[in-house]
């Protein structure tokens, strides 16, 4: 082809994602797949969203609501925040993205801990900005590392807090405690995917924050815990200047009135809320109970997944659950061979799946 692509894509690895159902299917020869490796919520949504959906199929030749006013006012009073300090996107995906274009200039610098979310490498790339890569320190990520990482040149700072792949995440003191050293020509984007799983007290408080410190942006999906993660809803919470930058970097009209709805939806229904958090808790510690027995290492967990050593080739046992219909991470895809990382699914999942570790490797 003739027509030469910008150097900082070419430069750019494909995404890997995680092996889709249908995949699976066609590689192992298995109709029945249960996938445990994308970090779905495997419980699904809220009933309520079915309904909501169908009340909503006569407006669906209309475009959607700009503004996502009834969204935004529901999350806005809980985290007590205004709407202004809101933005929405398809899915934290283009919401990374957003944050790297409005941002990040070539040449300037973004801090991004190893192994982390993969796509903050991606955006940074895209920008034609400079990656500083700074390696996890017991399995955390390393937020004073990164400060010292900080130069002149340095724009973004990316935390994922609980940290994909590992887990592990700080609490809000330790988090204010950190902003307060971070210079102010530098912004922190706290990734909080999984900050819904998390299992101890001083759960960071993105709303707080954003009030305290004009430097710092939270990132947040319905793709976990309400388990949309079809549907792409994910929304930043930021001070108002930060916000309005970010709108000016966006697709206008992104998020669709279907995802709309639904998100209210799930957003409302705090009994399945509940009881997604409760499996989410009772998996772990079904996994905590058996690793010990097996005497295999693993890293306690904030989110909805777990990542363990198999102490043994990771590649041979995930052709293995392959082989009997379950899909998940191999820790090569972060630079952690031998080890898996595991969504936690319903119990008859997380029993099957022990049952079969105990079968390869007890």
């Amino acid at each position: 082809m003739s027509v030469k692509v910008r150097k900082a894509i070419a430069d750019i690895p494909s995404y890997k994602a995680a092996k889709t159902v249908k995949a699976a299917q066609e590689e192992s020869g298995i109709k029945t797949i249960v996938k445990l490796a994308g970090n779905e919520n495997n419980l699904g949504c809220s009933p309520n969203v079915a309904k909501a959906l169908t009340n909503a199929f006569p407006e669906l030749s209309r475009y959607p609501e700009f503004s996502n006013a009834e969204l935004a006012g529901r999350i806005a009073s809980k985290y007590g925040v205004d709407r202004s300090e809101l933005i929405f996107t398809n899915g934290s995906f283009e919401l990374i993205s957003v944050v790297a274009s409005a941002y990040l200039n070539p040449g300037e610098e973004s801090v991004i801990p190893d192994p982390s979310f993969g796509w903050y490498r991606n955006v940074t790339k895209q920008a034609g900005a400079k990656e500083v890569i700074v390696p996890l320190k017991d399995d955390y990520v390393d937020i004073y590392a990164m400060l010292d990482a900080v130069t002149e040149n340095t724009k973004l700072l990316w935390i994922c807090n609980p940290n994909n792949p590992t887990g592990t995440g700080y609490t809000h003191s330790e988090i204010e405690e950190f902003l307060k050293k971070v210079p102010q020509h530098v912004l922190v984007v706290l990734d909080e995917a999984y900050i819904d799983f998390w299992n101890g007290e001083d759960r960071v408080d993105a709303g707080k924050l954003i009030h305290t410190y004009n430097n710092v942006i939270a990132l947040r999906t319905f793709s976990k815990l309400h388990g949309l993660a079809s549907l792409r809803i994910g929304y930043g919470l930021a001070n108002q200047e930060i916000i309005s930058n970010l709108r000016k970097a966006k697709v206008p009209i992104d998020i669709t009135m279907a995802g709309q709805v639904a998100a209210v939806a799930a957003f409302d229904d705090e009994e399945f809320q509940r009881k997604v958090i409760e499996n989410n808790k009772k998996g772990l510690e079904l996994y905590y109970r058996t690793l010990e027995d097996l005497g295999l290492k693993y890293i306690p967990s904030n989110g909805n997944f777990i990542m363990f050593d198999t102490g043994t080739d990771s590649g041979w046992v995930v052709s293995e659950y392959l082989k009997r219909g379950y899909v998940i991470r191999d820790g090569k895809d972060f630079g952690r061979p031998g080890w898996l990382r595991v969504t936690i699914g319903k119990p008859e999942e997380n029993e099957k799946v022990l049952e079969i570790l105990e079968e390869l490797i007890g």
